[in-house]
This record gives C-alpha cells, sequence and structure tokens, in this order.
C-alpha cells in the first residue's frame, strides 16, 4: 500500500507539475506576443535615399501610433498615425537647433564665428511611439532619412553620426547640457560677457554654465545611429550622451561622449565595433578638436599617423565624421576612444579591472575607492620624491626607475617638447598608469608607472611656436620633472636620443605627405564646416597657412631643440 501511496502522489505532483508548466508557457507565448504585437515596424530603414520615400508604420491591433518630424519626442496626443508618411529633403526646413546663439558664448566674444546664414543640411528624424488605448505608451524608437545627399559636398569618404533625444536634454535653460542655462540671464543682467579665463582674477567659479556639467548627474539619454562612409547603417542605439572636454566646452561645436548602459539599451556595450578593432565597446568620444576646431585635428592627424604602432605609448584612435544633431547638420568631428583602462587594456593584453588611471594627477579608474586613495598617495608620493630629490644619485634615481618605466616616460617627454604642447602639465592633459598586481606572461604588469598619450592639440600651432622655448614651461611641473630626472646623466642620453628620434620622425616632407592625405579625405569636409559656423576666413587659405605653419615647424624645431637645451640644461 505504501509503494501504491508513493506513486499516486508522485503522479498526482508530476500532473501538477506539468499543468504548472504549461500555464507558464502559454504566458510566455501571449506576454512574447504581445511584445511583439507593441514594437513599431518602420518600412523603411534609417539610410541614404535618392528620392522622397513614404514611410509606413505598423503596430498590433491594441495599439495606436503617433510622430513628430520635428526631433520631438511624440506622446499620445501627437499626430495620430493614419497612412504612409512622405519624407523628403529636411534641408529645406528652417533651421531650428543650430540657431540657438546660447549654445557659445563665442558668437559674443568675436566676429570670427556666426551662427549659420543659409538653411544647413538636415535629414528627416521621425519619431514613433506606440500606445494602448489607455493612453499608456508601449513602445518608442526614431529612424532618421538622408534623402538626395548623393551630390551635396563634404560626406564623401565620411562617416556620419546621428544624435535624437528630447531636445530639453541639450537645449532648455534649465536642464539641456549645450547651452549656457540660467547663468546667461545673470550675465546679461549684469551687461557683462563672460570671459572664459582671466588671467588676473582666474577662472569665474561662481556661476557655471550648464555645458560645465559633468559626471553621470549631466548624463542624459540619447538615441545614436552610426553610418559607414558606403552609407550602411553600422549601428542604432540607446544610450547616454554628455558634453566632454575642458576649454573645448565653450566651443560653438562641443566634443560629446556617449556611454552604452542597461538602463538605456539593456546592454552594457554598443552594438558595433565602430574601430574595428575587436574590442567590446561602452563609451566613446565624437571630439572638435578643441583650439583646432577649423581646421579639424590636423595636429592630431599627424602624430597619430606617425607614432601610431612606432612607439610604446599608447594612444586614442580616430575616424573623421559628420555629425548631426536632432536632424540637424553640425560638422565633421573625429570620432574616438577616451583614454581610459578600456583603451589600455586592449593595447596592452591587460585586465581592465587590474588598472589604476591617474588623469591630469587625480585618480580617475580603480578597483574600488579605499584603493584609489592608497592609488593616489602613492602617485603624490613618487612625484614628490622626483621634484624633492637629486637624480644625480644612482640610488634615488634607481628607485624612480623601480616606480616607472623610465624608456617609456623619457619617450613621452621627448614627443611632448619636441612639438611644443603648450597645455602639457602633470595634473592638466597627461595621463599616467600602472597594473595593480602582475598578470601572468604580461610583460606589462609589471607595477610600473607608464604614459598614455592625448589632447596635443595646442602643437605646432603658429610661426611664434617655432621660436617658443618650450623649457619656458620648466616653471611649471610637468618640464620641472623632467629637468629633475635629467640631473640624472642615464636619463638625459636617453632623453636626447629621443629627442634626436623626432627630428626623423618629424621631418618636414614626411609631415607634409601626412597633411596632403589628410587634405584629401578633409578638403570638402572642412569647407562645409566653415560654411556651417559662418567661419570669418576662406577655408582654403586657413588650411594652407596652417600646414605652412606646421611645415615651417617642423623644419626649424631641430636647431632650436638644440638652443633650448643648452638653456634647459644650465638651469639650476
Amino acid at each position: 500500500m505504501i509503494g501504491i501511496n508513493h506513486k499516486i502522489t508522485y503522479f498526482m505532483l508530476a500532473t501538477v507539475i506539468g499543468i504548472i508548466t504549461i500555464i507558464v508557457c502559454l504566458h510566455i507565448e501571449k506576454y512574447a506576443k504581445t511584445a511583439l504585437d507593441s514594437k513599431i515596424k518602420y518600412s523603411h530603414e534609417s539610410g541614404f535615399y535618392d528620392a522622397p520615400i513614404e514611410v509606413e508604420l505598423s503596430v498590433g491591433s491594441n495599439y495606436f501610433i503617433t510622430y513628430t518630424l520635428d526631433g520631438r519626442a511624440p506622446n499620445a496626443g501627437s499626430t495620430r498615425y493614419e497612412g504612409p508618411i512622405l519624407i523628403t529633403d529636411a534641408s529645406d526646413n528652417e533651421n531650428v537647433w543650430s540657431s540657438i546663439i546660447e549654445t557659445s558664448l563665442k558668437y559674443f566674444e568675436s566676429d570670427y564665428y556666426k551662427l549659420p546664414e543659409d538653411k544647413v543640411d538636415k535629414c528627416a528624424v521621425l519619431r514613433a511611439a506606440a500606445f494602448d488605448y489607455s493612453g499608456n505608451l508601449v513602445d518608442s524608437d526614431v529612424r532618421e532619412y538622408f534623402i538626395g545627399f548623393k551630390d551635396k559636398a563634404g560626406y564623401e569618404d565620411m562617416y556620419n553620426l546621428c544624435v535624437v533625444t528630447d531636445p530639453e536634454n541639450l537645449f532648455d535653460s534649465e536642464r539641456g547640457i549645450y547651452v549656457v542655462g540660467e547663468y546667461w540671464d545673470k550675465k546679461i543682467e549684469s551687461g557683462k560677457i563672460y570671459v572664459m579665463y582671466d588671467g588676473e582674477n582666474g577662472w569665474d567659479k561662481e556661476n557655471v554654465e550648464n555645458w560645465i556639467w559633468s559626471g553621470v548627474e549631466s548624463e542624459r539619454p540619447a538615441t545614436i545611429e552610426v553610418f559607414s562612409p558606403d552609407d550602411e547603417l553600422l549601428m542604432r542605439d540607446h544610450c547616454g550622451v554628455r558634453v566632454r572636454g575642458g576649454f573645448s566646452r565653450y566651443s560653438v561645436q562641443k566634443p560629446l561622449g556617449f556611454y552604452a548602459r542597461e538602463e538605456y539599451s539593456g546592454e552594457s556595450t554598443f552594438s558595433y565595433d565602430i574601430f574595428n578593432d575587436g574590442s567590446s565597446i561602452d563609451k566613446f568620444l565624437i571630439h572638435n578638436s578643441g583650439d583646432d576646431f577649423d581646421v579639424k585635428m590636423m595636429d592630431y592627424v599627424i602624430y597619430n599617423a606617425l607614432l601610431r604602432g612606432k612607439s610604446s605609448l599608447v594612444f586614442t584612435p580616430m575616424i573623421p565624421c559628420n555629425l548631426f544633431i536632432e536632424g540637424e547638420y553640425w560638422g565633421p568631428m573625429y570620432l574616438m576612444k577616451d583614454m581610459d583602462s578600456n583603451l589600455i587594456s586592449e593595447a596592452y593584453g591587460l585586465d581592465k579591472d587590474n588598472i589604476v588611471l591617474i588623469k591630469s594627477g587625480i585618480v580617475k579608474e580603480c578597483a574600488n575607492d579605499l584603493l584609489a586613495e592608497e592609488e593616489q598617495q602613492r602617485w603624490s608620493e613618487f612625484e614628490n620624491f622626483v621634484k624633492t630629490h637629486d637624480m644625480s644619485i644612482s640610488e634615488n634615481y634607481e628607485y624612480v626607475c623601480s616606480q616607472m618605466d623610465i624608456e617609456n616616460f623619457a619617450e613621452y617627454a621627448a614627443i611632448e617638447i619636441y612639438i611644443a604642447n603648450a597645455d602639457w602639465h602633470l595634473d592638466n592633459n597627461s595621463a599616467f598608469w600602472r597594473t595593480i598586481k602582475p598578470e601572468s606572461g604580461k610583460i606589462y604588469s609589471d607595477g610600473k608607472w607608464r604614459c598614455g598619450l592625448f589632447d596635443v592639440n595646442l602643437c605646432f600651432e603658429s610661426e611664434e611656436e617655432i621660436n617658443k622655448n618650450t623649457y619656458h614651461y620648466a616653471e611649471w611641473d610637468m618640464c620641472y620633472f623632467v629637468r629633475k630626472l635629467c640631473e640624472n646623466e642615464e636619463f638625459r642620453n636617453l632623453y636626447l636620443k629621443n629627442l634626436e628620434k623626432m627630428e626623423t620622425t618629424f621631418a618636414p616632407d614626411v609631415v607634409e605627405a601626412i597633411i596632403d592625405e589628410w587634405t584629401e579625405t578633409m578638403e570638402e569636409p572642412i569647407r562645409c564646416n566653415f560654411k556651417r559656423f559662418s567661419i570669418n576666413c576662406d577655408p582654403d587659405d586657413k588650411v594652407e597657412a596652417e600646414k605652412q605653419h606646421i611645415i615651417d615647424f617642423c623644419a626649424n624645431r631641430p636647431n632650436e631643440m638644440g638652443k633650448v637645451n643648452e638653456w634647459f640644461f644650465s638651469k639650476d
């Protein structure tokens, strides 16, 4: 009897489990069907089309669709979809977002930049949303259409990046990260236009423009689409967007950072490897080249082309790309990776969680906050040791060599000084990194400090730079750091050897060839950029003048370096 009762019990239990499984499966199937039915379907994918198109939208019978064509997010009361939507070249529409003067104080500081005088190129932004009949949002998405762009100038061989978000996230005075904000009203009332930096009084830290906001708090949700030079849609991702950079935030065209997060897309990485290096990307930048804004990173291109793959330093890859914000043309920029632990990990085959990164003198990345404090102290003590000890004493220099890859630093210093980077200090535009613990078989996991090269847009600038005594900045911390190490004959010889190598690396004919190759791609985009921001000079003349400045710099630099070295090594 006991055996029979057990069999009955097991049978009943199995039956109940089977029934529950069937019910769960039915619910899952119903949920999946409901989720599928509520997704908006587009008859045409985002992309480039030679002629106007009619886009059809569809959704399950339990829902209705509304849409907008002005970049704003549709709500239940927006235009109801009732049939095909005619999409034409939006470039004929009046400028909206590109006409907002509060996007930069530079519009007020001089007549070099102006708001666009003509209608800018535009892609059509179709934003659609699906609702149930109780008015609850069940889906929303965006598509962007470039109509008749085939014969337009400035797009050949260029990637195109489109950013769409609620316009208030960028341009609203209270929460918009791309504008001056409420701070502007205060300045208007006071009758004083803000000067970014006053040499006598320093930064105006009391009043801060919206575009200065940083960190996660400044991040806004957005949808981005990236198109290849062949007009293929490479990626569409929901992500976060922030304004990035230092001085470059004040530009009429600001650098932006894009961040993949599960809260936006359900994924912690972007859906496509833009840089084609096999990496999983969780953030990337689009950079305006800062002070090199009008001629688009000529400096960056030179040092990347001449040093990448030939140096022990880590570099950020860069891809020329046109930017569209809310469907309006925003000029050419460069897609770049951030100087971060991901980039270092990829370059040296290291565990990114094992990397501590010091940028501009501050720990930016580390395994945890407690360790970050220890690493900050470690770096400060090392920096102080170099500054306060006689490096001609072998024991002191040997200690430095035990803490830093000295050959790596000698090369780093030689590059920065040879190209006369005027914006390079221990606490600005510098990157030092090391591994926290050894990794088996990884020679770069020895725990020594090494360098990364980034943000070099204040070099090769003009004829004035040719005669600049770069070591004048010896009174500042970075060159003082170099000068202290040069007290040691071994380091001095290593450093001078690297300087000599720079003469060949940056030989005028080599540099001229790089610039000519760059011009083939960027000539038309730069002309479009000058037109977009009504830049008050001829683009071809500016490019030619900048090219000649750099070639003259490289031709004269070896001789000038001999003079400044003589001065430098004679300093007490």
